[in-house]
């Protein structure tokens, strides 16, 4: 994943076209998003299972680099347990993390507005409740995010129906994403025999 990134990369450096270069950086960042939980997977005593903490920080960390966002400027509060998720789990909730926070950090703050982003995940009974928020400058008063034509949040749509989840938004205060899942049963991988 990590040499699709850099083609990606070297791809990007040849184009003009804005649009071009934001789909292509768009791509990097969804692609770095698989490939931080593999890197994380390839740490892991148990290969099946990866620790969400670490594999968010080094996320977000990545998108603001990747955004040029100063942390100062768009302040970073997390409050998550440190949950250990299986791949099937913690791809698409990666995944999810990875389109909300960047729309946040792309359009929350305009012309070099300050303000919050917020990720929390804790787990409520039996489910777990993803709450990716801002206090940026929010959607538009009827904005559908269910019936978008915007790949990000179709794509988080999407995952969530994946994690067999429900997802609503808050458009009071900024934009405030709440999902709530369940961790999905791992699927064996078998490697086959010759």
């Amino acid at each position: 994943m990590q040499i699709i990134s850099s083609l990606m990369n070297l791809q990007a450096m040849e184009m003009d076209d804005e649009k071009t270069l934001k789909f292509i950086r768009d791509s990097q960042n969804r692609v770095k998003s698989m490939a931080i939980i593999h890197e994380k997977l390839y740490e892991s005593t148990d290969i099946s299972r990866i620790s969400f903490k670490d594999y968010l920080h080094n996320l977000i960390s990545y998108l603001y680099d990747s955004y040029t966002i100063h942390p100062g400027r768009v302040k970073l509060k997390t409050m998550v347990n440190d949950f250990s998720f299986n791949i099937d789990t913690a791809i698409p909730l990666g995944l999810i993390i990875n389109e909300l926070a960047s729309n946040s950090l792309k359009y929350a703050f305009p012309e070099e507005r300050e303000g919050e982003l917020c990720i929390n995940l804790k787990k409520v009974g039996e489910k777990f409740k993803l709450v990716v928020a801002d206090n940026g400058i929010g959607f538009p008063e009827h904005f559908d995010y269910k019936n978008t034509t915007t790949l990000g949040l179709q794509l988080v749509n999407k995952l969530t129906q994946q994690l067999d989840g429900s997802i609503t938004l808050d458009n009071k205060k900024g934009s405030k994403f709440i999902i709530e899942f369940s961790e999905l049963e791992y699927r064996e991988r078998l490697i086959p025999s010759n």
